[in-house]
């Protein structure tokens, strides 16, 4: 039912989790390209990243761009922290030379849309940097673009202040024109992304297995990604997963239609995704509020294997 599903472009800065997004994605979707974007790690080591795992799949058929270096306004915070010094520590990527496309991202995005008969959708995974960048500079796509759903913001907190999620935090002002686009938006934050959680051992149980090196990979990956935490049974959330869940699934969330703006300038709110309460011209978003956990990892095993783990 879901092997070469409906067309999407995937932009991410892998990055641990955009990595469990871009292999769900591989077995539900028809991705159709990868543009990166500096994030959780600069744009060299994104894209290198997404070139690397789309090898180990066997997928060197998929166009990676290499987008925008640092935020529309803010200096680019990373988090090696979190993703460790190439973005992707825990696994051994072949060392060689990875040759750059020669047209960025924005600008292939652009061409790519304006060239199809159909919408299609762009799932978003890390900050919004080339996809405003896209909408500002090329706003004759907007009509061949079904939708856009993000993995960021959150109305109940954030992971890197008190206020803000990571991707929003980066390039708020990126993030805040996305939302005021008018292109239709789901926008799936904290508020479900820790709802869906994983465990080192139950990744090691399904995957730990397989013969297959793309498998080896993601168990690799999610071995560094915990080793903050020596408890095997501690729980991660995929927040990347989900939005590609949300493209394919929507019927796995519960949504709420708000109009939000996001914070630019407020040092200490910077980021923050708010809803605005008074009458406003931006059309609202889709906002995912709950999550059949259950039911989304039944289709979060089942795309994987289907993606050939």
């Amino acid at each position: 039912m879901w092997a070469g599903g409906h067309p999407a472009y995937l932009d991410m800065d892998p990055g641990q989790d955009d990595v469990w997004a871009l292999a769900t994605a591989l077995g539900v979707l028809q991705v159709l390209g990868v543009t990166t974007v500096a994030g959780n790690h600069t744009v060299d080591n994104t894209y290198r990243n997404a070139v690397n795992v789309l090898d180990v799949f066997g997928r060197n058929d998929i166009p990676v761009h290499r987008g925008c270096a640092a935020p529309l306004w803010h200096p680019l915070v990373t988090a090696p922290e979190i993703h460790g010094q190439t973005g992707l520590d825990g696994y051994a990527f072949p060392t060689r030379e990875v040759t750059v496309a020669d047209v960025h991202a924005v600008e292939w995005l652009a061409s790519q849309l304006c060239s199809l008969s159909r919408s299609v959708s762009v799932i978003a995974t890390g900050p919004l940097t080339n996809v405003a960048a896209l909408l500002i500079g090329h706003p004759s796509v907007k009509p061949h673009l079904s939708g856009i759903t993000v993995m960021g913001g959150s109305l109940s907190g954030g992971n890197v202040t008190p206020h803000a999620e990571f991707n929003f935090y980066v390039d708020p002002d990126a993030a805040d024109w996305v939302m005021g686009s008018g292109v239709p938006i789901k926008m799936v934050g904290l508020d479900v992304t820790r709802q869906a959680t994983v465990t080192r051992a139950e990744v090691e149980e399904r995957l730990g297995s397989s013969s297959r090196e793309a498998a080896r990979m993601l168990v690799a990956l999610f071995r560094f990604y915990a080793r903050r935490h020596p408890d095997p049974h501690h729980p991660f959330p995929l927040h990347d997963v989900l939005a590609v869940a949300a493209d394919v699934k929507p019927d796995l969330f519960e949504w709420r239609s708000i109009p939000l703006t996001v914070v630019r300038c407020d040092p200490v709110r910077r980021g923050q995704s708010a809803m605005i309460e008074e009458a406003t011209d931006r059309q609202p978003v889709d906002v995912a509020v709950q999550i059949d956990v259950l039911r989304f990892f039944d289709w979060f095993w089942e795309a994987l294997r289907l993606s050939g783990l």
